[in-house]
């Protein structure tokens, strides 16, 4: 029926495969492991998914009021627009609702790229700005 007995366990045919290390060595059969589910890589897309409503509440106390519409304020809202953006598409891509190299996926891994690029380049504004008024 396609199994093989390992380790006095009795492997199916989808927990291993036939590879061929070098061409002359005779082709050989390597164990499938299962890939692990571990409990945090659930819980990360969730707590930024959480981060967000905050991200997007502070975006928008600082567009509403006047007095925080200066240097920093505009430094600060342009960080804040691209971590809320990076953090919405990691949490998609960590939740794996794209499969793998289709465009949505590729399209969601160049835009989390660009806009947590966006953030840290504004975060380095912002540094650099504190640095100098004080």
């Amino acid at each position: 029926n396609g199994s093989i007995i390992y380790d006095s366990r009795l492997m199916t045919r989808n927990q291993f495969c036939f590879m061929q290390n070098n061409n002359s060595e005779p082709v050989i059969p390597y164990i499938c492991f299962e890939p692990e589910e571990d409990f945090k890589y659930a819980l990360y897309p969730i707590g930024m998914l959480l981060s967000v409503p905050f991200l997007l509440i502070t975006l928008f106390v600082y567009a509403c009021i006047p007095e925080l519409r200066n240097m920093h304020g505009k430094s600060l809202m342009c960080y804040v627009l691209g971590l809320t953006v990076g953090y919405t598409a990691l949490s998609l891509v960590q939740m794996r609702l794209f499969a793998a190299e289709t465009t949505p996926c590729v399209v969601a891994g160049y835009t989390l790229y660009f806009f947590f690029m966006v953030s840290f380049f504004w975060l380095n504004v912002m540094s650099f700005d504190i640095y100098w008024t004080f």
